[in-house]
C-alpha cells in the first residue's frame, strides 16, 4: 500500500525514510533516521530536527536521549509543543514528565476552538483533501481508502453523501482534490500501488465526474503525487517520494519537472495565487519559496525564535499570510504566520491547538476569511494492505469551520 497510507504520515528526512510503523519493534531505517536527524541537528541547530530526534528516541525505547532532546527544545525556546502521540502526557519517567510538561506549558494559553461545520456519513470514507464549488456549495472529498470521491451540497445537512461517478480507470486511491472556479472543474492527483512500486496521475473531471483530460509526466513516472495549486494558466504538484515539483499549463496535458533539491524531503503541502510570485512548498522541516518564473535555489522561509514551519500537510494563502495544518511537528495545530516578506514570516498564531476532534487533521480550503479543513482523516486506521472491507473511522469525518480574520465571526455552510 502506498506509503502514506502506511501508518499516519511519512517521515521523511534528508535522504532517509521511517515509517511509523504498527510495531515497537525498532527497524534499521528508523534507526537511521534518528542518528541522521540527531547529526542534523548538531549541525544546524533547527529546533525541527531536535523535535524529530526526539520522538524517534521515543520509538526506539530511548528514553534518556529523548529527555536530553527535550530539554534542549526547551532551553531552544520551543512553542510548538508536543504531539500526545509522540510523548506520552502521562510518562511513568520523572525526568521526561517534567520536560513533556513544561514543553506543554509553553504553548500559552489556547484560544476558543473552532466548530464542527460539516459531518459526512460513511465512516469509511478516510478523507485526506476536501474542496468546495463555491457557485453550488457542493463539497467533494476524496477517499484514501479506494478510488472514491464523495459529494454533497454542504449546508444541506440532511442530503445524504453521494458519489460521483469516474470514469473506470484504475486510479488507486484519492490524494489532494482541488476545485477550480473558473472552470468549472474537479482536479483530481490519485496514486496506486503497482508491481515495481508507486505509480501518480493528475485527472481532471467535471462537476458530474466525466473525464475531461489526464495528464502525462514528462521524464521518469510520478510516484506519489500529493497536493496541488493553480497559478494564472499553470497547475504545480509535489510528488513526494520522488522529492520534485512538477509544473504543467492548465490547457495542457503534460507535468513537467520544475525543481527538486535534496533539502526539499518529501514535499507536500503547496501554496500560490495569481497575486503572489513565490511557490510555497512544505517539507519535513520547513517551508521553501521558489520562483514561480524560472526556478533558481529555493530561499527556506525564516519563523520566529522558537517556532519552526516544518511538518505542515495542507497549506494556504490567504491576505499576507500562510496557513498550514502542522500535524507532523509539535501539538497538532493550524498555523498561521504572516509574511513581512516573500521568505521571512514575523508573526505566528497558533490555532485550533490540539482541537478535541482531532484525529490526524490534514488539508481543507480557505473561503473569504475563513478556513475549513479535515479535523479526523484517521489514517493511521487504515488497512496496510487496503484490502480490509470492514475498516471505518471510529466516528464520521468532520469538518471544521476556522474563522482566520481579527474580528472573528462564525464559520459555516448555511
Amino acid at each position: 500500500m502506498m506509503r502514506k497510507i502506511i501508518y499516519i504520515l511519512l517521515i521523511v528526512s534528508f535522504g532517509s525514510i521511517a515509517v511509523r510503523a504498527q510495531t515497537d519493534e525498532p527497524n534499521p531505517a528508523l534507526i537511521e533516521t534518528y542518528e541522521r536527524q540527531l547529526n542534523l541537528f548538531e549541525e544546524t541547530g533547527n529546533l525541527a530536527t531536535a523535535y524529530h530526534a526526539a520522538r524517534f528516541a521515543m520509538r526506539l525505547g530511548r528514553e534518556g536521549e529523548a529527555v536530553h532532546l527535550l530539554s534542549r527544545l526547551r532551553n531552544g525556546g520551543w512553542k510548538l509543543g508536543l504531539d500526545p502521540a509522540d510523548f506520552s502526557l502521562e510518562s511513568n519517567n520523572p525526568a521526561l514528565a517534567t520536560e513533556i510538561s513544561r514543553l506543554q506549558q509553553a504553548l500559552g494559553s489556547k484560544r476558543p476552538h473552532s466548530r464542527v461545520v460539516f459531518q459526512f456519513d460513511d465512516p469509511r470514507l478516510f478523507p485526506e483533501s476536501i474542496g468546495l464549488n463555491p457557485t453550488s456549495g457542493v463539497l467533494f472529498a476524496g477517499s484514501l481508502l479506494k478510488p472514491r470521491v464523495s459529494y454533497r451540497v454542504a449546508a444541506r445537512e440532511t442530503m445524504p453523501d453521494q458519489d460521483m461517478k469516474l470514469p473506470e480507470l484504475n486510479w488507486g486511491v484519492i490524494y489532494g482534490i482541488k476545485f477550480h472556479p473558473g472552470r468549472d472543474e474537479l482536479w483530481v492527483l490519485h496514486n496506486r500501488q503497482t508491481e515495481e512500486g508507486m505509480l501518480g496521475g493528475l485527472a481532471v473531471v467535471n462537476v458530474d465526474g466525466d473525464l475531461q483530460k489526464t495528464y502525462r509526466v514528462a521524464g521518469a513516472p510520478a510516484l506519489e503525487l500529493n497536493d496541488l495549486c493553480f497559478r494564472e494558466n499553470q497547475v504545480f504538484v509535489t510528488d513526494s517520494t520522488a522529492g520534485t515539483i512538477y509544473r504543467g499549463d492548465l490547457n495542457g496535458e503534460l507535468l513537467s519537472p520544475y525543481y527538486q533539491d535534496p533539502e526539499i524531503r518529501y514535499p507536500n503541502g503547496i501554496a500560490c495565487a495569481d497575486d503572489t510570485e513565490d511557490i510555497y512548498v512544505a517539507h519535513a522541516s520547513g517551508l521553501a519559496a521558489i520562483s514561480s518564473g524560472v526556478p533558481q535555489a529555493h530561499r527556506s522561509v525564516a519563523a520566529p525564535e522558537g517556532y519552526s514551519l516544518g511538518g505542515i500537510d495542507g497549506l494556504y494563502l490567504w491576505s499576507g499570510h500562510l496557513v498550514g495544518v502542522q500535524n507532523y511537528l509539535g501539538a497538532p495545530k493550524v498555523l498561521v504566520a504572516h509574511l513581512s516578506s516573500a521568505d521571512t514570516a514575523d508573526l505566528i498564531d497558533l490555532r485550533d491547538t490540539l482541537h478535541p476532534e482531532y484525529h490526524i487533521p490534514t488539508t481543507g480550503f480557505i473561503d473569504g476569511n475563513c478556513f475549513y479543513y479535515i479535523a479526523n482523516s484517521s489514517l493511521d486506521l487504515l488497512p496496510a494492505n487496503g484490502a480490509d472491507a470492514t475498516a471505518q473511522q471510529p466516528g464520521r469525518a468532520r469538518v471544521l469551520g476556522l474563522s482566520l480574520s481579527r474580528t472573528p465571526g462564525a464559520c459555516s455552510f448555511n
